[in-house]
């Protein structure tokens, strides 16, 4: 299993190049797409850090999202919201689809998931020099959790009954600055978002805050979208072919490894020191 070696991408810097065409035809529906500001997976534009010798670029997983609905011959429209108003509107229909989800519940028949598509170890983060090692959930219960609005992270991985102390915000750069701040004692994280906002954001907490080891969890990100609206008649298993052929022909690979990120996975897995 792979564990923490984001670092060097993403902090030394990945090569960045212009998409090539697809010949599918898009001329058909628009599927909009919900999502939240999740460096490097979804980059909102306005939050966005741009420099001379490189443009814009929307996130490894709105490429790859674009990319697969384009196979399957469908064009994309993204929209960046707070992540719990993105899952509500979603919800109640307002947009087709939302990415980032982590947890693929087996009760929500509301929503329809995709099949995994990768992403980084689920992570504490603390300030440096905290020396605390955590080898089992229950020692977390007397600690401080930051976590964010709408990610269903936590809850995948445990239950309120451990996780009694949360503070949940709009974002993960508010949660690392209350860490920083002492507001907080750990946040929940993915490594390659947090790399990504303290490369790109917060380059003077790099000295300041650092993971715990071992990693909370190996979890998926899913795109999912609700079942009940009219364009979303088969829309999945669409995605999932389209998926499917870019997964086996390499261009996911091709998008990941432009933004650094080839460490990442579709393997689930929780640590058994954690279990």
């Amino acid at each position: 299993m792979k564990r923490l070696a984001l670092a060097t991408a993403l902090c030394c810097g990945a090569h960045w190049a212009v998409l090539p065409a697809f010949a599918a035809d898009t001329s058909g529906d628009v599927v909009k797409i919900a999502t939240s500001h999740f460096p490097p997976y979804f980059i909102d534009p306005k939050n966005a850090h741009s420099e001379a010798n490189r443009s814009y670029q929307p996130g490894f997983l709105q490429e790859g999202i674009e990319a697969v609905f384009a196979l399957a011959g469908m064009k994309t429209q993204f929209q960046y919201l707070p992540l719990a108003r993105a899952e509500n509107f979603v919800q109640i229909g307002k947009f087709d689809c939302i990415s980032p989800v982590r947890a693929k519940p087996t009760n929500d028949y509301t929503l329809s998931y995709s099949s995994p598509l990768p992403g980084g170890p689920v992570v504490l983060m603390g300030r440096a020099g905290t020396g605390h090692r955590i080898t089992r959930v229950s020692q977390l219960e007397n600690y401080h959790i930051g976590t964010v609005l709408g990610d269903q992270a936590v809850t995948a991985l445990m239950n309120d009954t451990v996780l009694k102390n949360t503070d949940a915000t709009r974002t993960n750069s508010l949660n690392l600055q209350k860490l920083v701040n002492r507001r907080i004692d750990y946040i929940i994280i993915d490594y390659a978002v947090a790399l990504k906002l303290i490369t790109d954001d917060f380059p003077q907490y790099a000295d300041k805050v650092e993971p715990v080891y071992p990693p909370l969890a190996y979890q998926s990100i899913y795109l999912a979208c609700n079942a009940k609206t009219s364009i979303n008649r088969n829309l999945i298993e669409r995605f999932n072919d389209a998926l499917k052929h870019a997964q086996e022909n390499g261009l996911l690979n091709t998008i990941a490894t432009r933004y650094g990120l080839d460490d990442l996975s579709t393997e689930e897995a929780t640590p058994e020191t954690l279990q």
